[in-house]
């Protein structure tokens, strides 16, 4: 769905007068975050004029040569058709028969890059239900998405999904290629004991491309960008969401401080983030994509020193630092009661790793904190 920006409060009220507005947020949260071990995804598309509806299409088998209507989700146009296979899944809503589940929200990107070569008929919403309807897991789904797009092309512009099954979650990032049948895409896995989330901005940025485990990507997504000239410097520093958006103050705080309200209710660090969402910091403490939230008592010894330890588990930075509780402590995380903290192993990047973006995941397969 379509994304929101901030106004003041008088000019906003004559605006959603006579404009929709609508917004999408995608709050996740891994397996290992979770006290009973589920993976949670939400996905709500706030909105005036959007009313809920419940869609079911079930199972069924196909004879050779059935072919499947694509009607794009939004207006109801009919886009093309595609073969159907030999059998389909119960899809009720945004989650089939296997626990899959696909939520979305849109961020545009550059407006060039929406297709125009008029022989694409896969849009956002029908990707949705199309790969729900085929896949069983959020491993396979994001595997059949950028091939299904690269076979038919994608109808929409810049989307983030959240797509989910019992085991694991991914966030996954895609656009078109304007002129060029296909799209550009990147997927995130994320980490276990992790929380995640999308607000109708990007927010996959400086990942290891060569961990094939937890990164998918399609083959062109760094070349491309450096052909339109959205990106020219080293590989390794590749960004596909400042490559294909240009971040402004208002989708800053209007999109990315609803995720924000979201970590730093988990990850009090989060903190930090106030400057970027507000606005007043363009360069350093970008939102990582996600952050790790589980916390494990450490030692009653720990307890009785009244002090807490943060854990950075970057590749660049190994640290492990003691901070005194009092108000010095908290202050520098945002809390008010840094009584909270005492006695609590909390993994959060330190301050040299506030200015680096890394992928959540090092070479031996272990979770880091942070994109």
């Amino acid at each position: 769905m379509k994304r929101i920006y901030t106004l003041p409060l008088a000019a906003a009220m004559m605006w959603l007068g006579a404009n929709s507005s609508e917004a999408c947020t995608n709050l996740i949260a891994a397996k290992g975050a979770t006290t009973d071990g589920s993976v949670m995804v939400t996905y709500a598309a706030d909105s005036h004029n959007l009313y809920g509806m419940l869609t079911h299409t079930p199972a069924a088998r196909h004879p050779k040569g059935t072919m499947r209507k694509v009607v794009e989700w939004d207006t109801g146009k009919p886009l093309g058709e595609i073969p159907q296979p030999a059998q389909t899944y119960n899809v009720v809503g945004n989650m089939n028969e296997h626990q899959l589940a696909i939520g979305e929200s849109t961020w545009g990107g550059h407006k060039e890059l929406v297709d125009t070569t008029g022989q694409s008929i896969i849009d956002y919403g029908s990707l949705i239900q199309i790969t729900l309807e085929r896949c069983k897991t959020a491993r396979e789904a994001v595997d059949f998405m950028g091939d299904i797009v690269n076979k038919y092309g994608y109808a929409s512009s810049g989307e983030s999904f959240s797509i989910a099954d019992k085991n694991e979650v991914w966030v996954m990032e895609m656009i078109g290629k304007g002129a060029e049948k296909g799209a550009v895409w990147i997927a995130v896995r994320i980490p276990d004991n992790a929380i995640s989330g999308h607000a109708n901005e990007p927010r996959i940025r400086k990942v290891d491309m060569k961990d094939k485990k937890n990164v998918k990507y399609s083959k062109d997504v760094i070349s491309f960008a450096r052909k339109r000239g959205y990106f020219n410097g080293k590989d390794e520093d590749f960004s596909f969401a400042d490559a294909y958006e240009n971040h402004s103050a208002s989708t800053r705080r209007g999109c990315d401080a609803r995720v924000w309200s979201y970590f730093r209710r988990f990850a009090p660090e989060t903190d930090r983030y106030y400057a970027w969402c507000a606005s007043r910091n363009s360069i350093w403490d970008r939102m990582c994509l996600c952050h790790r939230v589980q916390a494990q008592p450490e030692s009653r010894s720990c307890r009785n020193r009244k002090a807490y330890k943060l854990k950075c588990l970057c590749r660049q930075c190994r640290t492990i630092r003691f901070l005194q509780q009092g108000p010095e402590a908290s202050r520098g995380f945002g809390s008010q009661n840094s009584s909270l903290f005492a006695g609590w192993q909390l993994r959060a990047p330190c301050n040299m790793c506030c200015r680096q973006l890394h992928n959540p995941w090092d070479a031996s397969g272990k979770a880091r904190d942070m994109v």
